[in-house]
């Protein structure tokens, strides 16, 4: 399945990055990275020249954003209206916990919200080269090719097969008479759209055992320290998930002295073809057994509806955990909960500001922390769980 969905945003009306100097001459950068109200249209991307065309034209917009896959039910170059779920719910007069995923016609008018549940995964992947915080000098200059090049002996052919690239928007900002940065961003197909939470996670096991993992920093809001680290590559694995908006909006500079340069779209490896993901499959036993040797995680996997991913051992009773742009610990969020009740909040271990996660407790007691966006539950560890029961005893 190769289409991708066009949105329209009309609730902010204009999305992407806006640069400026502040009173001591530093650029300083806002992001508008949320899609509240818009208009989504599905359209049928079968090759690098339709995608080209596509972004040529999505990338000198102020209101656009894509998303790869596209809406159950949506029929090609029709556009339906883009809501929350919260909003989806209320004209549904439906309970939350019961909107349906895919499009929903009410009173003569289509309309969808962003749900997992009810997205058809696309054959197109994005690859994202930029440079998160903590990433080793030895890469950070690294040009996109290198990059995939580095990666090959974890995905054999990532770096030969046919892809478009373009420069992401902080690429496109530049000094005058300054040349601008290179190729950070580019989308490549894949062979079979099912694998590509599995390739996910294969890459994100071999590039620890392989060396290719950093640690990156996470930041809470308020007050402003550091939270949790995430393992990163090279890449960025969070953009490998269903629904994920990919925003490549032009930027806007306000500062004398400074221009956007064009986004430079362009096909590499015409006839490279699509990526082979036949023989990727799932870490091993052997593999998760020598990740959990190096780092005490304990990761494993189930398939009934989708992907899920358990990972215990990252999660502790310290983990600062924002909610309402405000940082505590995970034992202070929990200290009153009750079994059966679910606190939304800010996953802790990736760079994301749009509340997808949770924290629950199991009738039994049992805590965890579900990251929506990656389908993955952070389990305590064992020392962890006594602790919070013995908590637990001493508030009795």
């Amino acid at each position: 399945m190769s289409k991708m969905t066009e949105i329209k945003s009309l609730q902010p009306a204009k999305l992407g990055k806006r640069y400026e100097l502040d009173e001591f001459g530093v650029m300083k950068k806002s992001v508008v990275a949320n899609v509240s109200v818009g208009k989504a249209v599905a359209l049928n991307i079968d090759d690098a020249k339709v995608l080209l065309k596509l972004l040529k034209r999505v990338c000198e917009k102020r209101d656009y954003a894509l998303m790869s896959g596209s809406f159950v039910g949506a029929k090609e170059n029709v556009g339906v209206q883009l809501v929350t779920e919260n909003e989806l719910a209320k004209l549904l007069k439906f309970n939350l916990k019961e909107v349906p995923g895919g499009v929903q016609e009410i009173a003569g008018e289509r309309y969808v919200a962003r749900l997992k549940r009810g997205i058809e995964q696309s054959e197109w992947i994005l690859i994202d080269a930029d440079n998160p915080a903590g990433i080793p000098q030895k890469w950070e200059s690294l040009s996109l090719q290198q990059r995939l090049e580095l990666l090959e002996p974890l995905v054999p052919g990532i770096s030969t097969c046919s892809r478009v690239e373009y420069r992401s928007s902080s690429a496109r900002v530049m000094r005058d008479g300054e040349q601008p940065g290179g190729a950070t961003h580019a989308w490549i197909q894949i062979s079979n759209p099912a694998k590509i939470e599995i390739l996910r996670e294969h890459v994100k096991v071999q590039m620890q055992l392989q060396g290719l993992s950093f640690l990156s920093p996470r930041h809470s809001k308020e007050p402003k320290q550091v939270i949790g680290h995430e393992q990163r590559t090279v890449i960025d694995l969070a953009v490998w998930v269903p629904g994920r908006l990919v925003f490549c909006s032009k930027p806007v500079v306000l500062a004398e002295g400074y221009s956007v340069a064009d986004a430079d779209i362009k096909i590499v490896n015409p006839d490279g073809g699509v990526l082979d993901v036949s023989l990727i499959e799932l870490p091993s036993v052997y593999d998760l057994n020598q990740l959990q040797g190096k780092t005490g995680r304990v990761l494993s996997y189930s398939q009934n509806n989708g992907l899920t991913v358990s990972d215990t051992g990252t999660l502790t009773l310290d983990t600062p955990i924002d909610i309402n742009n405000f940082s505590k610990s995970l034992s202070e969020v929990v200290a009153n909960m009750k079994p059966g009740e679910k606190v939304r909040c800010e996953t802790p271990f990736r760079d994301s500001f749009s509340e997808a996660a949770f924290i629950r407790m199991k009738d039994d007691g049992v805590l965890f922390l579900h990251d929506v966006g990656t389908n993955t539950n952070y389990y305590l560890s064992m020392g962890h769980e006594m602790r919070l029961r013995n908590e637990d005893r001493r508030t009795m």
